[in-house]
């Protein structure tokens, strides 16, 4: 029954053992699948925006209503333009565009931040930071991204660098480029609290899961332990009834002595020695004389 018992607790050690690295392992894997997610969606905010940069570029940049925060950056210095109302229109590139919508997205508070930077801006607006400047040093005509997860302000971001190629429509804020060169980039910076929170509900679940799983293998080991005690007390009945018959089957009931069916296979066993190994045994009789007067006389209990 001991030894039933270490099996039971080692079995429970290892089915626990084995949900606790499961789930370590499932969460790790969680971990790689928040950083994809938020990998996936940098990538396509870069490649929204970057068509946007380009398409507004290839158009020689847009009119916009003039403002205090909005000022004319085309190389050409195209005046602005005055409406019949009196309203007054300026011609801005995508550069001041794209900087223009991540003002509004920082005011609302979205915490996702875009910046169109190179190693040489034509404005300081444009420049980048120490990160930004250790991304694009590492764009080339062959790696177009780069991406790193970065602690800011006691907050996790993944931050991430595309790489701007010089096309033809950029030649006109860039008269010193080749096309096909890396002229810069953009870096997207996204909070990954909303991912964080994702995770931790489907962490939440893979917990419960985990746990029933943990559960119903202590039910099942604790059901195989109630039937293999039990099939184990069935066998030791049976051998003891068997080694109960087996005795009852050797010995004289009256006597308690060995009857001739054990002398018969004790002799069968002594030959078969004789014959293949030549063992010799010996055998000794004795005979009481008129022992049957006995038996007679004052019974068999007392003969």
């Amino acid at each position: 029954m001991k030894h039933i018992i270490n099996i039971f607790i080692v079995f429970i050690m290892l089915l626990t053992c084995s949900v606790i690295l499961f789930y370590f392992l499932d969460q790790k894997r969680e971990k790689g699948f928040i950083k994809e997610l938020a990998l996936s969606e940098a990538r396509a905010i870069f490649i929204k925006d970057s068509h946007l940069y380009e398409w507004i570029a290839a158009q020689g940049g847009i009119y916009v209503l003039s403002s205090d925060s909005l000022h004319a950056d085309t190389p050409s210095h195209k005046p602005n333009i005055t409406l019949n109302d009196g309203k007054k229109l300026t011609l801005i590139h995508s550069t001041t565009l794209l900087r223009q919508v991540n003002a509004l997205l920082i005011e609302d508070q979205k915490e996702i931040y875009e910046h169109i930077t190179n190693l040489n801006p034509l404005s300081q607006e444009n420049a980048p930071d120490e990160w930004e400047a250790k991304a694009l040093s590492q764009l080339s005509r062959t790696k177009h991204e780069t991406y790193s997860l970065e602690h800011i302000n006691h907050q996790e971001y993944l931050r991430y660098m595309g790489a701007f190629t010089v096309k033809e429509a950029c030649l006109t804020c860039h008269p010193d480029a080749k096309i096909g060169d890396i002229k810069g980039g953009m870096s997207v910076t996204l909070p990954l609290n909303n991912y964080k929170n994702i995770a931790e509900k489907r962490a939440h679940y893979s917990r419960t899961i985990y746990l029933f799983f943990w559960l119903f293998g202590l039910c099942s080991l604790g059901i195989a332990m109630y039937y293999l005690v039990k099939l184990l007390h069935k066998h030791h009945l049976l051998i003891e009834e068997t080694d109960e018959l087996k005795f009852l089957n050797q010995i004289d009931p009256l006597t308690r002595a060995f009857n001739r069916r054990t002398f018969e296979n004790w002799l069968t066993t002594k030959l078969m020695l004789f014959k293949v190994h030549h063992i010799n045994s010996c055998m000794i009789m004795i005979d009481i004389d008129f022992f049957k007067k006995i038996n007679d006389t004052h019974g068999h209990l007392i003969g």
